[in-house]
């Protein structure tokens, strides 16, 4: 029988407070914290992707209306998921992070192409002890109510037995990127050393583009389809389509020694098989009661992408083209 830890045991735990405006990677990440034997508690926080009520479900998981109710006296971890959904005023940023234990690692996690919350924190957090996380188009299980990520979409679309939207002629790149492999970068960025006051491009380097990822979509999910879905080419997204930085991605992935190791076909084989057990149309996306474990398929990890001789392995900063890029409306 597996131990069961004792109070003391659970005292004597570092403690971390994962604070989520979405569902997606949340719950993933809080099992891998538990698994680093840190107690964490999770909890979701409004969201401008939907009603955050939906997303708890389980008894550990709890639902606040702000930042400023966490109680953050003892912590040792505060992780922070997609601030750029939630509409919190700037003056409470300040007095949330300040009121954080000074040893407290701050770690920070966002889409990249939404600069505009992180700018705030970061002016908040700039003599703390902080990562940041930024992620390309991260994909799994657990996705929230309301979505115009192109790749979550697709998903929630082809649940909701609808036509996937395509922007354009479908030629727009995509860099599909499981969340358990994002998950697994972040605690690497998080627990490595000499990583403080770092920014990282978590992503995969493979690219596909918006009409062959949504080919395997539907190739994946055709086993519980009864009529697979037909495509919509529109005029151009709402969702900013700025370009990643590859050279940054590389470094990072040499950096952390990480790379995304599961096949795509397989993370949305794994996408759509834990989904369909729980998502419902309609606007009841989450059932009452559920006890899902996320399949961790064992699988040999690539080798790094070579990073070329003059690239260094530092410190890693948005460029300022994005930070001069202001978009209000998240895509979750």
């Amino acid at each position: 029988m597996p131990k069961t830890s004792t109070i003391e045991e659970l005292h004597n735990q570092p403690k971390a407070i994962i604070a989520s405006h979405t569902s997606l990677l949340a719950r993933s990440l809080d099992n891998r914290l538990q698994q680093q034997q840190i107690n964490t508690q999770l909890y979701y926080l409004p969201s401008a992707a939907g009603d955050s009520s939906h997303y708890s479900k389980f008894p550990q998981e709890k639902n606040l209306g702000s930042l400023t109710q966490l109680k953050t006296q003892e912590i040792d971890y505060f992780f922070y998921l997609y601030p750029s959904l939630g509409a919190v005023n700037p003056s409470e940023y300040e007095r949330f992070f300040h009121s954080l234990p000074h040893h407290c690692k701050i770690v920070i996690v966002d889409n990249y192409r939404y600069q505009e919350r992180l700018d705030l924190i970061l002016n908040s957090i700039k003599d703390r002890d902080f990562r940041v996380s930024l992620l390309t188009d991260p994909f799994g299980p657990f996705i929230p109510p309301q979505v115009t990520d192109p790749i979550l979409k697709f998903i929630t679309q082809i649940f909701n037995h609808q036509s996937l939207s395509l922007s354009r002629d479908g030629l727009e790149k995509l860099y599909p990127t499981y969340t358990e492999d994002l998950v697994s970068g972040i605690i690497k960025a998080t627990f490595n050393s000499g990583t403080k006051s770092q920014t990282f491009i978590l992503s995969t380097l493979e690219s596909v583009t918006q009409i062959d990822f949504a080919h395997k979509l539907r190739s994946q999910a055709s086993d519980f389809i009864e009529f697979p879905p037909t495509f919509e080419f529109g005029s151009l997204s709402s969702f900013p389509t700025i370009p990643p930085d590859i050279d940054q991605i590389a470094t990072t992935q040499a950096q952390l020694n990480w790379v995304p190791s599961t096949p795509l076909e397989v993370a949305l084989s794994h996408t759509i098989t834990i989904t369909k057990e729980w998502y419902k149309p309609d606007n009841h996306p989450y059932p009452t009661n559920i006890s899902i474990e996320i399949p961790k398929p064992v699988i040999e990890p690539p080798p790094p992408k070579s990073i070329p001789k003059e690239s260094k392995l530092q410190s890693l900063h948005v460029p300022a083209e994005l930070l001069k890029t202001r978009h209000h409306h998240p895509y979750l």
